[in-house]
């Protein structure tokens, strides 16, 4: 395992602080709750993971090529949490609250860990999977013709909705916008460096 020094953990661990300071304010609104504290509770566990790394030989073994599963584990954590029945569950008992925070945490770290393994391919595939998640949960709570999560009035229902498609377009455009970036790069010839110009 390799762990890192206490400044390079500041960062996710003062972001799990203020979600924790935060948490009623946030869990007062569903969308909110939605977009705003479980995409930060999956954060926080991704920085963890840059700077807390289990053996590679452990962590990727043959049930793991590649980090394969560690992916997959991610994206079935991030779907469940998205669904109303256990939505409702994480608001209004304490223990699915802190089953919420060590999972989402796990698998920020999962999809961490894995990542720099994985084939470009496999990225985009996973965050294709991530943004069509969204998109869809995003649908299903704006055109739903009843309320789906007890816990939250109907208009919250609505703007929870709003926020999901709005992270869905926000994830594929920013990971476009990365990967068009990377093969820029890489189309350049090797020592070629881009020089200022001096003309008006």
């Amino acid at each position: 395992m390799k762990t890192a020094r206490l400044p390079h953990l500041a960062l996710p661990t003062g972001l799990l602080l203020a979600l924790a300071l935060l948490r009623p304010w946030l869990e007062a609104s569903m969308a909110l709750h939605m977009a705003l504290e479980i995409p930060a509770l999956f954060l926080a566990g991704w920085l963890f993971s840059l700077h807390v790394r289990p053996d590679a030989r452990q962590a990727f073994s043959a049930w793991n090529q590649a980090g394969l599963a560690n992916l997959m584990l991610s994206s079935l954590c991030l779907m469940c949490w998205m669904l109303p029945v256990v939505f409702d569950a994480a608001v209004l008992d304490w223990r699915v609250a802190m089953l919420k925070v060590a999972s989402l945490l796990l698998a920020g770290g999962l999809a961490g860990w894995a990542w720099p393994r994985l084939h470009p391919i496999v990225r985009f595939a996973f965050v294709l999977n991530l943004s069509g998640m969204n998109i869809l949960m995003g649908v299903l709570y704006l055109t739903a013709p009843q309320q789906l999560c007890s816990a939250y009035q109907s208009n919250e229902q609505v703007l929870a909705g709003i926020a999901l498609l709005a992270w869905g377009a926000g994830i594929l455009f920013i990971f476009l916008a990365w990967w068009l970036r990377k093969l820029a790069q890489s189309s350049l010839p090797s020592g070629t460096t881009t020089t200022p110009t001096n003309e008006p």
